[in-house]
Order: structure tokens, then C-alpha cells, then sequence
């Protein structure tokens, strides 16, 4: 029997079947990938919340005085660049009663979707949560309620605290 040779258009075929089988794995391989990258990035993105939201609430605990426009006695608002939280925080080795701490600043900044840091020692502002979908503070008589939302999280990231002198 004798074997007859392919025709190109044969070879065409076979060569196109095979490419389509090996852009599919790769595009398959590709797509895992991303998956895992994103829910890298999600799980990092929801631990420097934490991480604020903790870093927050130790510097409120140590507050000596709120130096932001904020309306502290009227309810929620957001912390915006042009009505950031501003408190003076105080260092670890000085007295509460005495102000001779840092001034800090946090803003949220919706078109980023991220939560901007600030103090008087480092007064370059850098982000120090990202993809945020809302940050907002209630500061009430004697307490200051802070909640912020994050993508992908579970629930909303809640502190709640009583700043020294509020």
C-alpha cells in the first residue's frame, strides 16, 4: 500500500488544529494566573485596611485634639482632602495633658478609591490603603466611630474609641 503524500491544505489543517489546541492551554493557563494574582492583590488590599484601621485607632486613643473642620458633634461624614481627620497625636514618652505631639492627617480620596496619610514628621502623603470604597468617621461627645469599606472584603472594617481629649 503505498502512503500518499498531504496536501498543503492538509498540513494547513492539522498545523491550524494544533495551534488552536495551544493557544486554548495557554489562555487557560493565563486566566489561572490572573485569578490567583487578583485574589493576591485582594487579600493585600484588605490587609493594609486592617492595618490602617488598627494604626487609627491607636492614634485616636492618643489624642489630645482635633484640628480638622469636621463637624464632630453632627454625625457622618467623609474625610476629604479639603475636610481631612486632623488630630494631634501624642508621642508615646509625653504626658496626655501635653501637645507637644504630631499633628496627623487622613483623607480619603473617592477618585483613587484610596486612604492618604500624613503627619508632621513625614509630611509627604502616602497611601496607606487602597481600594477603598468609603471611609467615614461619626464623632460623637466622648467617642469617635470609624468605618471603612473595603473591596472584596467580607464586612465593613469598624473602630470604635475614645480619644483622650474629645
Amino acid at each position: 500500500m503505498k502512503r500518499r503524500a498531504l496536501t498543503l491544505v492538509e498540513i494547513l489543517v492539522v498545523s491550524g488544529v494544533f495551534t488552536l489546541i495551544l493557544g486554548l492551554i495557554t489562555h487557560s493557563l493565563a486566566m489561572a494566573y490572573r485569578a490567583q494574582a487578583r485574589t493576591s492583590s485582594h487579600t493585600e488590599s484588605y490587609r493594609s485596611g486592617l492595618l490602617t484601621a488598627a494604626r487609627l485607632e491607636r492614634e485616636l486613643c492618643t489624642c489630645s485634639n482635633f484640628l480638622s473642620p469636621l463637624p464632630l458633634l453632627a454625625g457622618v461624614t467623609t474625610p476629604t482632602s479639603a475636610n481631612p481627620l486632623r488630630f494631634v497625636r501624642n508621642d508615646e514618652n509625653s504626658a496626655p495633658s501635653m501637645t507637644t505631639g504630631v499633628t496627623v492627617t487622613y483623607q480619603f480620596d473617592p477618585l483613587a478609591r484610596n486612604i492618604v496619610r500624613s503627619d508632621t514628621r513625614n509630611p509627604r502623603p502616602r497611601v496607606v490603603a487602597q481600594g477603598v470604597q468609603s471611609f467615614t468617621v461619626d464623632a460623637q461627645a466622648r467617642h469617635v466611630d470609624v468605618v471603612l469599606q473595603l473591596d472584596y472584603a467580607p464586612d465593613p472594617i469598624r473602630l470604635h474609641t475614645t480619644p483622650c481629649h474629645l
